[in-house]
């Protein structure tokens, strides 16, 4: 299988895919736990041989809840939430594979709209009232003389009233955006589309369909791309019915104002639990200083923050690799609904046969990787570690296996993933065996 780049760090990760998740913390319901929920892995090393080096070796603290008095952290966590659902390119054309990582990620705010839509588009109006949402791209690799691609986000806002003029805004914003930098964008409908306000352009012979539809509390924006302008309405016209009927399966989380909108007492909260199937803390952690940092260099690594210290369900994890379908379908198969992403990767299958199978699924990259000794004091059963070349480096990665539970870790330096294999496998010899 192909391995996932992901947003925590631009290198290369193994990771496997399913459906819609159930009982977990993407889809605003709490998991139920199993009455007997206390016993873990019975490590079968002499752990004390291990060396994790600097990195923790004990579970971390639960999270407790999402709430909107830190308005960044309820945006991002209720925008990685929205990435269950939010449509993946593939289901709308089997040749979209290739993830644009770039333009996938969770949108905690205005600030990232200049980059995921034009420069300029935080600074409309309605944009006061944007809440999250998620945006997620995809290109196709299966014909150079066919290239497409298409970006599908879904922003919310406070009201349905804000979500209609944010729509026409984008609208009018984007036109603007595509007139200065010389382009001759034609502003118009998409003809059976309710509300879809559209902008086409096209140059070097590609032709692209940016289109602004509001729905609800909603705002769906697809950016089509292909060789004909027809391709591009094709997709388009997928897309948009498939994120509307998706979108409204999502759970969103209230705010206060939109509380206090409804005549509800707005004291009365439910906010979402973060990591609320506590697969999460066994993941090992970034530091607060790289996860909050501007600077895409920070800590030697290039990411996009919000996309970290995250639960994904399966379509959410599938959105961040080249091989989304597949993503699907093998995390599907090992039943792991809850996914952390941080530093490293933690998946939790239904059974230690299903952990297995997901473990050996990790190893059949099309990367060609290198077998390499797990690290000192770890078999091969417990740490598969592979080496990668490139050009310019050597990905070192180890998947860890602790009875139910699989983790990936990766890194540029042998020594380094060592210590991340160790002390990620002493973590997993506390981790809950029985939870759900």
């Amino acid at each position: 299988m192909k391995r996932w780049q992901s947003t925590v760090s631009m290198t290369a990760a193994v990771i496997v895919g399913t459906t819609l998740v159930s009982s977990c913390s993407t889809d605003g319901e709490p998991a139920q736990t199993s009455a007997d929920s206390s016993s873990s892995a019975q490590p079968t090393v002499d752990l004390a041989a291990l060396d994790p080096g600097s990195y923790p070796t004990e579970p971390r603290p639960e999270f407790g809840v999402a709430d909107d008095k830190d308005w960044n952290h309820f945006a991002r966590v209720e925008g990685q939430r929205m990435a269950q659902f939010t449509v993946l390119p593939v289901e709308v054309d089997p040749g979209l594979v290739d993830s644009a990582l770039t333009l996938t990620a969770p949108v905690p705010g205005p600030p990232s709209l200049d980059g995921l839509l034009y420069d300029g588009a935080s600074k409309i109006k309605a944009n006061n009232e944007l809440v999250a949402g998620f945006s997620t791209k995809a290109a196709s690799d299966d014909d150079p003389k066919n290239m497409r691609s298409l970006q599908i986000m879904v922003l919310r806002y406070f009201t349905p009233e804000t979500a209609q003029a944010a729509a026409g805004q984008l609208t009018e914003g984007f036109a603007d955006y595509a007139r200065q930098k010389g382009a001759n964008p034609v502003v118009g409908t998409l003809s059976g589309v309710n509300g879809a306000q559209t902008v086409a352009t096209s140059t070097g012979g590609s032709n692209f369909l940016h289109t602004f539809t509001p729905h609800g509390v909603y705002v769906i924006f697809t950016w089509a791309t292909a060789p004909s302008a027809q391709q591009a309405e094709a997709m388009t016209r997928k897309a948009i019915p498939l994120q509307e009927k998706l979108i409204d399966q999502f759970p969103r989380t209230l705010t206060a104002k939109e509380r206090r909108a409804r005549g509800l007492d707005p004291q009365n909260l439910e906010f979402p639990v973060e990591d609320q199937n506590k697969v999460l803390i066994y993941a090992l952690p970034h530091s607060d200083e790289d996860l909050n940092s501007s600077d895409p260099s920070a800590g030697g690594k290039v990411f996009v923050n919000h996309a970290l210290r995250a639960v994904y369900g399966p379509r959410g994890m599938a959105h961040f690799t080249t091989d989304s379908e597949n993503t699907f379908t093998v995390l599907k198969n090992a039943g792991s609904t809850a996914n952390a992403v941080e530093r490293s990767f933690v998946y939790r299958a239904e059974s230690d046969e299903k952990a297995k199978e997901l473990a050996d699924a990790y190893a059949k990259s099309e990367d060609d990787p290198v077998a390499i000794a797990p690290p000192p004091g770890l078999t091969e059963e417990q740490a598969h570690c592979t080496s990668i070349p490139s050009a310019s480096s050597t990905l070192y990665q180890c998947i860890v296996r602790v009875g139910r539970y699989v983790a990936d870790v990766h890194s540029n330096n042998k020594g380094d993933v060592y210590q991340q294999a160790s002390a990620q496998y002493l973590i997993l010899t506390k981790a809950d065996q029985n939870a759900n």
